[in-house]
């Protein structure tokens, strides 16, 4: 039996267009987050065609990519637990459609727990992977309903709120560390719009953040001999040729960076201009200086401190927090008071 997949796309047109303007935008300005010196960009999404999720996927079973094992550890230790507080007819929702290696962990926690009417909720912009990944589960666990939300975080927040049931209490799920990916006053506002919107009283937030740790470890994760996140990283200029249906970067002319920032607690990906050259994008004409850097993605990692004040500029109430038996990472309990 096929899962069910509901668009809740606010705007049904095609979402290229739309992110072509955000690239060529994100080029044309150079931006600073924190100490960093103004730099252009582009969004991370480039990163995430289909040849990019498989990339990331390998990524993920490298040893020194520990974020993946680590979390994973802490799930099949303490899910029973960290799901403690889920009654029959709770309802789950996944912000991306996550790893089903973690999920799987969660799910058999419920079942475990013999609770009844359970619907798990997975949120993705795109929709074959919410197929792919939840057709597998309709039949592996029966007792639990699965729904595939197709279309942006904002997009669920809004479709929740209007469509969930308001006697069933939810617990949100954001796994993979993706909260490093956004700058920290981004990620509190996040948590805060989803605390506002979409969370009564009583409500949960589990939550997986990386550690601060060595620069050097963190190097290793993001850099590792193979090439893979070299590969990755480099596979965003064909992406967005494809998005913009033209050769508007000549991946021969181009690296990528890896840099540990350590005054700001986070890895920088950037791509990095091998020579000048000038770009032409919309309209625009692009000079890239040679060894200029476009930033392409952050993965921020949080001390305690950083994470009380998460936290508290969320608005919401820590609860526990789960460790992986190396003490390098962290899966969060949240709720609302």
């Amino acid at each position: 039996m096929a899962p069910q997949v509901i668009d809740i796309r606010a705007k049904q047109a095609a979402s290229a267009p739309d992110l072509c303007h955000v690239i060529a935008d994100g080029l044309a300005e150079k931006v600073s987050h924190g100490d960093e010196k103004p730099v252009r960009h582009v969004p991370s999404l480039v990163l995430y065609d289909a040849h990019g999720l498989e990339i990331y996927d390998q990524i993920t079973y490298l040893d020194d990519y520990y974020l993946t094992n680590a979390e994973i550890d802490i799930l099949a230790s303490s899910a029973d637990a960290m799901l403690a507080h889920v009654q029959d007819g709770d309802i789950l929702i996944e912000l991306g459609v996550g790893s089903m290696r973690k999920t799987s962990h969660v799910l058999d926690a419920i079942v475990r727990a013999g609770k009844r009417d359970t619907t798990y909720y997975a949120v993705d912009v795109s929709e074959e992977s919410l197929t792919e990944a939840l057709a597998p589960l309709v039949s592996q666990y029966p007792t639990i309903s699965f729904v595939g939300l197709f279309g942006t975080y904002d997009d669920s927040l809004a479709w929740l709120r209007d469509h969930a049931p308001h006697s069933a209490a939810k617990t949100f799920l954001w796994l993979g560390s993706t909260i490093g990916n956004v700058v920290r006053t981004e990620a509190a506002a996040f948590l805060r719009s989803i605390q506002e919107t979409a969370m009564a009283t009583g409500d949960h937030f589990i939550v997986g953040i990386d550690r601060r740790k060595e620069g050097s470890t963190v190097q290793a994760a993001y850099n590792d001999p193979s090439g893979l996140h070299r590969e990755f990283v480099l596979n965003s200029l064909s992406h967005m040729n494809h998005l913009f249906n033209a050769p508007v970067f000549d991946r021969s002319k181009f690296e990528h960076k890896s840099i540990y920032n350590d005054v700001e607690g986070r890895h920088e990906a950037h791509l990095q201009s091998l020579v000048a050259q000038t770009i032409h994008v919309l309209g625009k004409t692009i000079a890239l200086e040679k060894d200029e850097l476009i930033h392409v993605a952050y993965s921020h990692k949080y001390s305690e401190d950083e994470m009380k004040r998460l936290v508290q500029s969320a608005g919401l109430h820590w609860n526990d927090k789960f460790a992986d038996s190396q003490h390098r990472y962290d899966v969060h309990l949240f709720s609302k008071a």
